[in-house]
């Protein structure tokens, strides 16, 4: 709840000597590759909602995912994130479905020696032990806030303790993982430094705060945008907190 200008730009300036210390002046590029934009959950701000029939939607063929890859490789990027929403064609053909997962992640791996990050929503605890084998470091399923109540009405009949311990039982399994905080959905001051602690309690490798966008065809379309200048002291205090942490710019 800062609004001093002088003491917000003095939080700014420490997380930004944080920064230097444990990073450098360096810059870092992700490199978002959206192989499916099919998904069987309802979640209420997203674009990709199963019910959303604003939605574009499409499956990329393997090759499609490996030439993308390359070429992202290529631009510069420094690590492919393979996202994807929870596909039916995944999940419900079980093993064979997760199979072309893994086998996507070893040929993206192959082609560009890039790392690579999985987001393709709560998989499986023996999918989870597989990625490393196929070449993923880092395996995102994000929470977006840690109050629960908020939890049932952003993911509706999603279940938050398999959410949550996806993400635990993965930094077991010796993957990297990211969280993140999504801002602008109804969420408080007090939900957001929760949401901190259980960043720090999942000791997480990587934290992200994320301003809400509105989506077509949601039910949350018309949620009025979040200051961004709210993000950037959300990052900052982050980067107070996790200095050791990646923590992108969304």
């Amino acid at each position: 709840n800062l609004s001093d200008p002088v003491v917000i730009q003095d939080v700014f300036e420490t997380a930004r000597k944080l920064r230097e210390d444990y990073f450098g002046n360096r810059v870092f590029l992700y490199g978002f590759l959206y192989f499916s934009t099919y998904c069987g959950n309802n979640c209420n701000f997203c674009l990709y909602r199963k019910n959303n029939s604003a939605a574009v939607r499409y499956r990329k063929l393997p090759l499609e995912i490996i030439e993308s890859s390359q070429r992202l490789a290529e631009s510069g990027v420094h690590l492919i994130d393979l996202t994807a929403g929870e596909d039916p064609e995944i999940f419900r053909t079980g093993d064979q479905g997760f199979e072309f997962l893994i086998e996507t992640i070893r040929s993206v791996k192959d082609s560009t020696d890039l790392p690579v990050m999985v987001s393709a929503g709560v998989l499986p605890e023996a999918v989870l032990g597989d990625l490393p084998e196929a070449g993923a470091v880092w395996y995102a399923c994000y929470q977006e806030t840690n109050n629960r109540s908020l939890y049932s009405r952003l993911r509706t009949k999603q279940d938050y303790d398999i959410r949550i311990n996806s993400k635990r039982r993965a930094k077991e399994l010796g993957l990297l993982i990211e969280e993140v905080l999504l801002m602008g959905v109804g969420e408080s001051p007090d939900d957001l430094i929760d949401s901190i602690h259980a960043v720090r309690e999942l000791r997480a490798d990587q934290a992200r705060a994320m301003s809400f966008t509105p989506q077509k065809g949601t039910p949350i379309e018309r949620c009025p945008r979040t200051d961004p200048s709210k993000e950037l002291l959300v990052i900052a205090l982050m980067r107070l907190v996790f200095p050791e942490c990646l923590i992108p710019a969304s």
